[in-house]
């Protein structure tokens, strides 16, 4: 059982940046514009289709990507992927080089990108002319240059459509082999980067599930809003790729220490030890494009609800704390039954969203005064396999209940997750995996962790080893002054 074992920037820049991040977010009129009620009985005939498959847990970041390459080059036949980002860095363009090389071996490969972060992409339009390579944009904006700026007021004017992300992340190679999880394509997301990382979770999946992952990928792929890139970025694409060859070539002359690493990870990547269990894979309904209802939460609780489980333990796994309108209704549930519940998140240093950060301070202490067992994650934490040990943000997004089901998705079950973004993700039923996700989320991971806990008057306090802290760890005190600033506009079901 869990349980028992158990402002540095200058200040102009950062001043734009929150003006700008205030900018992007709906609802800035005066208050917060509530999310759409459901209606009476939704969602409650949806049935999961549960199928018997294997499952393996990557072990490191750095693996997470070994595993992706090696995948690529052993594919013959398709390769279909969706992200919500994918950086310009080594990570980047490496799989993107691999992807390229298994089109001209004649694997058909097929890309769908979230636009968010998408501007005038050179890559992606060399990459297009192949005949093998399709890449498609996900609900593009209209605006493609002078950055943020114009794309600020295109979201203003289009903001009921443009809110709608793509969050999926998804990684099928031949219908053999899926990846799927929190993580998205960045040095950031594999331990290399030398500035930040993330500490995330993948998932290698086999078995008959992935019949239900390649509906649901071609459902948004041909979704009218999955735009072709080529009637998205402007610019003409290079003859042959050799901009984006160039490029790679670069990258890898810069980056010795990146290449050299990837290369040590594959050399060594060992055979996964899958996992026999039952599995239920969960999708959004497209119909959010036009209501906002949350279709992908309404699901996974369905299924909770008619699964026989003694709901006696809770381990929640989530990088943005901020409850949905319902407050705490399920945790409650698991502590009126007298169960064990842990979560973990992030610190406020270590949240890569002040404005998450700023409301889960609103919401701390009463789940400590619930009961709940709160591990917060250390922006300082130390991963030995991380190429750098650098600032870590905590971005692992899954449950296990009574050491038997887990989940592992893509949604953060915020509201954003729940209303806005369109998520996929799985339930596992097997103890021994059960297991292993609790192991790798925390009892590995303890000395990672602030222990939030109610001192002798009431109020949360963080320790870690031999230090206790009574504010916010790793956190200058100017900090409480946009914290504030966020809550004041009363926009947590739009963040």
């Amino acid at each position: 059982m869990i349980a028992m074992k158990l402002f540095a920037s200058k200040l102009p820049q950062a001043l734009w940046l929150l003006l700008l991040q205030l900018w992007l977010i709906p609802g800035l009129s005066g208050c917060s514009s509530a999310p759409p009620e459901p209606p009476e009985g939704f969602e409650l005939n949806w049935q999961g289709q549960t199928v018997p498959g294997e499952v393996f847990l990557i072990p490191t970041a750095p693996q997470s990507l070994a595993y992706r390459l090696e995948a690529i080059d052993q594919a013959t036949e398709f390769i279909d992927i969706t992200y919500f980002t994918w950086n310009h860095d080594v990570s980047g363009i490496y799989v993107y080089h691999a992807l390229l090389q298994a089109a001209q071996r004649g694997v058909k490969v097929r890309v769908l990108l979230d636009d968010l972060l998408v501007f005038n992409d050179r890559w992606l339009k060399d990459l297009d002319q192949h005949p093998n390579m399709d890449i498609r944009i996900f609900n593009p904006f209209d605006v493609r240059h002078t950055g943020w700026f114009t794309r600020a007021f295109n979201f203003q004017f289009r903001k009921k459509a443009l809110n709608h992300r793509m969050h999926q992340k998804y990684f099928n190679v031949d219908g053999e082999l899926l990846i799927i999880g929190g993580r998205n394509i960045g040095d950031d997301y594999f331990g290399l980067s030398d500035s930040a990382n993330f500490f995330d979770l993948d998932l290698l999946v086999r078995g008959e599930s992935l019949r239900q992952f390649e509906a649901n990928f071609e459902l948004f792929w041909r979704h009218e809003e999955s735009v072709p890139v080529d009637q998205v970025l402007s610019g003409e694409p290079s003859e042959q790729q050799s901009l984006f060859l160039e490029d790679f070539q670069e990258m890898k002359d810069e980056h010795p220490d990146v290449v050299r690493a990837i290369a040590e990870v594959r050399a060594a990547l060992p055979e996964p030890d899958y996992i026999s269990a039952l599995v239920t894979p969960a999708f959004d309904d497209m119909e959010k494009f036009e209501d906002s209802l949350p279709y992908f939460r309404r699901r996974i609780e369905q299924f909770l609800l008619t699964y026989p489980t003694q709901h006696k333990e809770l381990l929640i796994s989530t990088p943005y704390m901020i409850p949905n309108g319902d407050e705490f209704t399920a945790t409650q549930a698991f502590l009126e039954n007298g169960a064990d519940v842990i979560l973990l998140t992030n610190s406020a240093a270590s949240n890569d969203s002040g404005f998450v950060a700023a409301y889960y301070d609103k919401y701390r202490k009463p789940l400590l005064e619930m009961g709940v067992d709160i591990y917060e994650y250390d922006s300082e934490a130390v991963h030995p396999p991380y190429l750098h040990q650098a600032t870590t943000y905590y971005h692992n997004k899954a449950f296990v209940i009574d050491d038997w089901l887990s989940y592992i998705g893509s949604s953060n079950f915020d509201p954003r997750s729940d209303h806005l973004n369109f998520e996929m993700g799985m339930m596992i039923e097997s103890q021994e995996f059960a297991e292993a996700l609790s192991e790798y989320l925390l009892l590995s991971q303890l000395d990672n962790f602030w222990h939030v806990t109610l001192d002798e008057e009431g109020n949360p306090q963080w320790e870690k080893g031999q230090v206790i802290e009574h504010t916010n760890p790793r956190t200058a005190p100017i900090r409480a002054l946009p914290a504030w600033f966020y809550r004041l506009f009363n926009i947590q079901h739009d963040i």
